[in-house]
């Protein structure tokens, strides 16, 4: 069973006919008249959690701002990510004008697309440190956000090239690893890294460790094509 997905053309359309009282003219199953669940946006939690509740026999109703995926062969190819900024597969956000940034506006690329801004992010896979989600819970009271809560969670919609271990998981849906290929330059620095005195971190999702020094990111890629 697939989730039924509405993106901005289509949910557009979709709207104009639930008024018209006309819902024949969307592309849905005829007797898709009502859903177990409707997502509010296609990003990677929606997409995920969509892929979960049908393969539980649920009915999923997916509603994306932005564009279908597939009508950009960009979005598959990692150094295709600089022919989408400022697409029609960017929302073109921008922060306010800081002083501290020299009075300018600073882009910030984010997805106008199905599967989110995972689809524009040069496929690095980070989840941020372990103190970053801990601290929701004492600072904040927030329960059920610390990162021993949530590392499960990432754990299994994991599919690493690392395989399974205490920070990684195998068979999810979400493809991870390291580039295979590393550019000349890039050893090269990483080696002036080691000069000045930066340690070295060879994964940067592994919380036993500070995130602090040089390395490779994972990235979200499955032989060689974005995921």
């Amino acid at each position: 069973m697939e989730p039924q997905v509405l993106t901005a053309p289509r949910l557009r359309n979709f709207l104009g006919c639930c008024r018209r009282r006309q819902r024949s003219q969307v592309d849905l199953p005829k007797d898709a008249t009502e859903f177990d669940f409707i997502l509010v946006g296609g990003g990677t939690a929606g997409c995920v959690l969509a892929n979960r509740l049908t393969a539980a026999g649920k009915t999923v109703l997916i509603l994306e701002a932005g564009r279908p995926d597939y009508d950009a062969s960009a979005i598959r190819i990692p150094a295709g990510v600089l022919r989408l900024f400022q697409t029609k597969y960017d929302w073109h956000y921008e922060t306010q004008c800081e002083k501290h940034a020299a009075d300018r506006h600073v882009y910030i690329c984010r997805g106008a697309v199905l599967g989110g801004s995972s689809c524009t992010n040069v496929c690095l896979y980070t989840r941020g440190s372990q103190s970053d989600f801990d601290s929701w819970g004492k600072e904040f009271g927030i329960k059920g956000w610390s990162g021993q809560d949530v590392l499960p969670y990432f754990k299994k919609t994991e599919d690493s090239s690392r395989g399974a271990s205490k920070y990684h998981g195998s068979g999810g849906e979400w493809g991870t690893g390291c580039v295979p290929y590393q550019n000349p330059l890039g050893r090269l620095f990483f080696q002036a890294c080691e000069e000045l005195g930066s340690p070295a971190n060879d994964d940067f999702n592994n919380w036993d460790k500070s995130q602090l020094g040089h390395g490779r990111f994972d990235v979200s890629q499955r032989k060689g094509a974005s995921k």
